[in-house]
This record gives structure tokens, sequence and C-alpha cells, in this order.
């Protein structure tokens, strides 16, 4: 049981838009070394300021196809730039610290950043991308 102290101030963090699948298909046509913007999500603090200190994503093989973890060069959060709307690798921010290489199959990755994310009044919409690997096996969803 965790006791909240008199001190602690607390915050609600909303949802502007419901998480979203951005992959069409359970199965992934990409070449080595492709960046690809699998799920997106926003978040607004209605008042003040929050911050997104870690976010939890799992892998998975959904066709049991054996996809490996030396297929993906990385996993990580990504933050819209604002300048053309929806995931633009070449414009869109990496978001320092929040990536990991290699993520294990079917395991929890936490992606932290180096600095919390500061939620304010304003949406902010993030991407889980990951990055495929320079040699690949061929075939695994």
């Amino acid at each position: 049981m965790v006791v909240p102290s008199a001190h602690a101030a607390t915050s609600t963090i909303t949802e502007a838009v419901a998480p979203s699948e951005l992959l069409a298909s359970s199965t992934v046509t990409a070449k080595a070394n492709a960046v690809v913007a699998t799920n997106a999500f926003s978040l607004i603090q209605p008042s003040g300021s929050a911050t997104l200190n870690s976010i939890s994503v799992v892998i998975v093989d959904p066709n049991g196809s054996g996809l490996a973890s030396s297929s993906i060069a990385s996993i990580s959060l990504r933050k819209e730039s604002g300048a053309t709307s929806n995931f633009q690798v070449g414009e869109d921010l990496a978001v320092a610290g929040a990536a990991v290489n290699n993520p294990t199959i079917g395991t929890s990755t936490t992606l932290t950043p180096s600095t919390p994310e500061t939620i304010g009044t304003s949406t902010v919409k993030y991407y889980i991308v990951v990055t495929i690997a320079a040699s690949p096996t061929n075939n695994h969803s």
C-alpha cells in the first residue's frame, strides 16, 4: 500500500486522442534500415503541467514467423514536430534517451527519456518507431 504524502501534488494527463495502430496489417514489408512508425498517441494536461517519464511497449510476432530481435535495430519514441502532420522520419524529433537497441520480442521494453517529457495544455503527439536492422531475416513479420 502506498500512502500519499500530505505535500504531494497530483495531476492528470489525458489522452487527447486514443492510441492508434498505424500499421495496416500485422505483416510489415520493410527494407533494411527502414524507419517505421507503428503506433501513435497524443497527450494533454488540462491545466498546469506533468511529465511523461517512460512508456512500456511489447513487440509481438502475431504470425509466429520467428521474428528475431536481431531483425530490429531499435525501437524508439519520437515527438511530432508540427512542421508536417503525421509521421515524417526527417522532421519528427527523436526523444533523447527513449530508445532500445535490439528489443526482445514478446517482452516488455521500457523507453525512458533522458529528461522527462513535459506535458502541458497543448496536445503533444508521440510515435512509437521501429528501425529495421541492416541485415534483417527475410519473411518474418
